[in-house]
């Protein structure tokens, strides 16, 4: 059973691979995928553990499955509506899931450029996987938590692919 005591956030990323038929980082629009023992460095350094979680460019939601292992209450994450392949599979993986984290996921199909605010208490920590991510949706990412009364701690991830934002979109 997913997020038994067993659990591992490896074991969280095999469930999303078996449930993607393999299409793992393959599905139309993945800009990259950050690997499982550094989502577990992002998840602790956000200290997730009682918080709600939001992950802007949620993708197939394996960051806020992930979160809740590591203790968040709830997770958010917002994805471009284009994106339904993603959310087929997030479907898929929770339907191997307990109720409980069925209920505590939220995927959120909206642009996240087009967000005015996030609403009130959504969210206490945010995470975004910044690669292929354009220099004014990061911009947007960041005023977004800043302007948020809830928001307490952001982090962002980026790679070697990830240009610096000086040097432009990417």
């Amino acid at each position: 059973m997913i997020l038994g005591p067993d659990q591992t956030i490896g074991g969280i990323y095999r469930l999303f691979r078996k449930c993607s038929g393999g299409a793992d980082c393959g599905v139309l629009g993945v800009n990259g995928s950050i690997r499982p023992s550094c989502l577990d460095k992002v998840l602790c350094a956000l200290q997730v553990n009682g918080r709600v979680f939001i992950d802007f460019g949620g993708g197939d939601g394996r960051a806020q499955v992930a979160s809740l292992l590591k203790g968040a209450i709830s997770a958010y994450g917002y994805e471009l509506p284009a994106n339904k392949a993603h959310q087929f599979v997030l479907n898929a993986v929770l339907s191997k899931c307990p109720e409980d984290v069925i209920t505590r996921v939220h995927w959120i199909s909206k642009d996240i450029d087009e967000l005015a605010e996030l609403p009130d208490g959504t969210a206490s920590c945010a995470f975004s996987f910044w690669v292929g991510i354009p220099l004014a949706t990061q911009e947007k990412i960041l005023s977004l938590c800043a302007s948020s009364l809830s928001i307490r701690s952001v982090c962002v991830f980026r790679d070697s692919k990830w240009r610096a934002p000086e040097d432009g979109e990417v």
